[in-house]
């Protein structure tokens, strides 16, 4: 369900919390200083993880908390990715569409997530590729290791990462919501 239009667009998605204020989407390092507030409920997702906060991707030249984070899957798709191994879906959900083409190709990589580990500590460098809107259609669907981790987050009654083991698409900076629309999943 990876979207691509028929010119061969394809579109990158970013959750936009309910708590957003503004009309651009901050990296967390930027979020502490301008919205401490808002940069605490958003830190609160790295909890036992507080060290990804730290880690310094490969090609970019920054730290985790530098970067926006986006997936190449739909959000369609994870929906009922959850849906099907028994977790709930926090109905609505916003996300920030964009033509991946809009980013920067310097500012931006491609984080494969193999399937190290599920907190997303370990990764190397071969891990990180250069961005390009060409190579997403090779990640725009959900990983059967995704799925398999939704099943037993659900046999354990834990709720799951949503996007363990799914690319991640890494920009550096900020993105003005014009870049996008603004689009619903209930």
């Amino acid at each position: 369900m990876g979207e691509e239009d028929s010119e061969g667009m394809h579109y990158l998605y970013h959750n936009v919390s309910a708590h957003m204020l503004g009309d651009t989407l901050y990296p967390l390092n930027q979020l502490k200083e301008t919205h401490p507030d808002i940069y605490a409920k958003h830190a609160e997702k790295y909890r036992g993880r507080e060290q990804l906060l730290e880690r310094r991707i490969p090609k970019l030249e920054c730290l985790w908390n530098d970067v926006i984070f986006f997936t190449p899957i739909h959000p369609q798709e994870i929906k009922e990715a959850l849906v099907a191994a028994q977790h709930p879906w926090r109905q609505p959900s916003r996300w920030l569409k964009i033509d991946a083409e809009k980013l920067d190709p310097e500012r931006t990589v491609i984080w494969t997530y193999p399937a190290k580990d599920e907190a997303g500590l370990q990764f190397d460098e071969v891990d990180i590729l250069d961005f390009s809107a060409r190579l997403l259609s090779s990640y725009t669907h959900m990983p059967e290791t995704t799925k398999r981790y939704y099943a037993k987050m659900a046999e354990q009654k834990l709720f799951p990462l949503r996007f363990v083991y799914t690319p991640h698409i890494l920009h550096r900076g900020p993105i003005p919501l014009a870049l996008g629309e603004v689009i619903e999943i209930d």
